[in-house]
């Protein structure tokens, strides 16, 4: 999987849209957030069968579940290239330990990562990343 050329204009685009969405089941969460990003960086979408499939935590946890999966971080690793967090680079994803102990999906930019919080994306340090995935 490859970068688009002009990756790096789309990347700022989709934190734009997404800057000041609140947190939804389904709609904007993490999964749709870094499926969101992989669509703008690479043109493609990994996820695609599991998008559009829960509106709740409870759907959520049983779309985990059913693809045997603990955590979004269990399905990226099935699907995406896992790396160290340390090689991770702008436009990668990576996860983070969520508020609620649960591991979320967040994109890396730069010194820091962007993931969905309940009030919008909210920006954490890189050296919070637990878990990374090359995207492109």
């Amino acid at each position: 999987m490859t970068r688009r050329q002009d990756w790096e204009g789309r990347l700022f685009r989709a934190f734009l849209m997404w800057k000041d969405k609140p947190f939804a089941w389904g709609k904007h969460d993490c999964f749709t957030w870094g499926s969101d990003v992989e669509l703008a960086v690479t043109g493609r979408m990994t996820f695609v069968d599991i998008l559009g499939s829960y509106n709740t935590e409870r759907q959520a946890l049983m779309v985990l579940a059913r693809n045997g999966w603990t955590s979004v971080g269990d399905a990226a690793s099935e699907r995406l290239l896992e790396i160290k967090p340390g090689f991770a680079r702008r436009g990668d994803l990576a996860s983070i330990k969520a508020e609620d102990r649960r591991e979320a999906m967040g994109v890396v930019l730069g010194e820091h990562l962007a993931a969905v919080t309940l009030e919008g994306l909210k920006l954490f340090p890189r050296d919070n990343a637990i878990r990374a995935w090359r995207n492109g």
